[in-house]
């Protein structure tokens, strides 16, 4: 008989010293993690941020990608090979698309004006122009959050959706797979960085690579990534979810 998947453990089993480990939340420092990683990045980044990238880029992750963007054509490609190499894997992201986008179209909201006591008075809905979503990679790989992060933007009405994720350390790009989820999805670029150099990156923007700075970033990340969207909402560079 195989290993449960998951371990359960009942609280009133555990030791004093195991249910201190389990509610302990000393290692997510926050405000070390800003003095220590983020100030001194943050300040590279506003010297310069295609070199504050790339040193970032060699420093934590040990090397740099081929190219920083991936779009157009080159995105089609990924979802072609994808579609091609795991066809039943990529029919099943399909009817993932089709349900997260038939959700996620119930939620538009339409515009409203009444007159009342004689004053206009009513709701817009105004899209951003630019965001980012952070999507984790690296050794594991998310396509899932690209289809649920992408999908709801692009239904909101967003003309500039990038998807900021790091590239596989094995590979040394972003995998076909969550490149077919940002075509698929409809981003109109991927971002090969991960991290809090790709949130500083897109609050900046890198004008050497035609990507302009984000109104909005956001998706899950780790301390790091939370901690770099913590700094650029407090410098007024963009919105965070």
């Amino acid at each position: 008989m195989s290993a449960p998947l998951i371990r359960t453990q009942k609280y009133s089993a555990l030791s004093e010293s195991e249910r201190e480990s389990l509610f302990s939340r000393a290692g997510l420092d926050l405000e070390s993690v800003r003095k220590q990683t983020i100030d001194p990045l943050a300040k590279n980044f506003r010297a310069g941020a295609l070199n504050a990238l790339r040193n970032a880029a060699t420093n934590f992750e040990g090397f740099v990608p081929e190219s920083w963007i991936i779009h157009g054509e080159e995105l089609a490609a990924a979802g072609r090979r994808f579609a091609e190499a795991e066809p039943a894997v990529f029919a099943a992201f399909q009817a993932a698309y089709r349900n997260i986008e038939e959700f996620h179209r119930k939620q538009v909201q339409s515009p409203f004006s009444a007159q009342i006591a004689g004053n206009e008075l009513g709701m817009k809905f105004v899209p951003f122009d630019r965001v980012a979503l952070y999507v984790p990679g690296g050794k594991a790989r998310y396509p899932s959050t690209v289809l649920m992060g992408v999908i709801p933007a692009r239904i909101a009405g967003v003309a500039d959706i990038t998807v900021l994720t790091p590239p596989d350390p094995q590979l040394k790009r972003v995998p076909d797979v969550v490149l077919a989820m940002a075509h698929l999805a409809g981003a109109t670029r991927v971002l090969q960085a991960g991290g809090a150099q790709a949130i500083l990156a897109a609050a900046h923007g890198l004008p050497q690579l035609s990507f302009a700075a984000v109104d909005f970033i956001y998706g899950p990340g780790n301390i790091y990534v939370s901690a770099a969207k913590i700094h650029a909402a407090g410098e007024n560079l963009c919105g965070i979810d």
